[in-house]
């Protein structure tokens, strides 16, 4: 059974249908899904998974996305409070917001590792739809 809990600011969480969908799916093999926006909510979880907090494209002035996200960034501290072993972020990061520099070349990160199997299943993909041989 796997526990899962979103951490974001109010009015940033998932889209609500997808959400509802991914708990009925959550439910059937016994795992929790939870949004919060209080990271107290993640005390006590072993990963901590981030993403960048502005996507491409978007054109919100990044003081304003730093006086709103800054209180969820992924850094010692935060690690040190909840407990959480590990991390992960999707890449590219911005360091020094969403996580700090400490913690993605530290002992918790398996960022690197994160993205080398996703390099080979993206080469897995790639092969499959150029009608490579398996």
């Amino acid at each position: 059974c796997t526990d899962v809990t979103l951490v974001c600011p109010k009015g940033h969480g998932p889209d609500g249908q997808i959400f509802q969908q991914a708990q009925a799916l959550a439910a059937q093999s016994g795992a929790t899904l939870a949004v919060s926006d209080d990271i107290a909510a993640i005390e006590g979880f072993d990963v901590a998974y981030t993403d960048t907090w502005v996507s491409m494209g978007d054109t919100t002035p990044m003081e304003q996305v730093m006086e709103l996200f800054m209180p969820y960034q992924i850094n010692q501290a935060l690690l040190d409070r909840t407990g959480i072993r590990h991390v992960l972020h999707c890449q590219p990061a911005h360091r020094d917001l969403e996580i700090t520099s400490e913690v993605m070349d530290g002992p918790a990160s398996l960022i690197l590792d994160e993205a080398e199997n996703r390099m080979h299943i993206q080469n897995a993909i790639l092969l499959t739809l150029l009608g490579g041989q398996h």
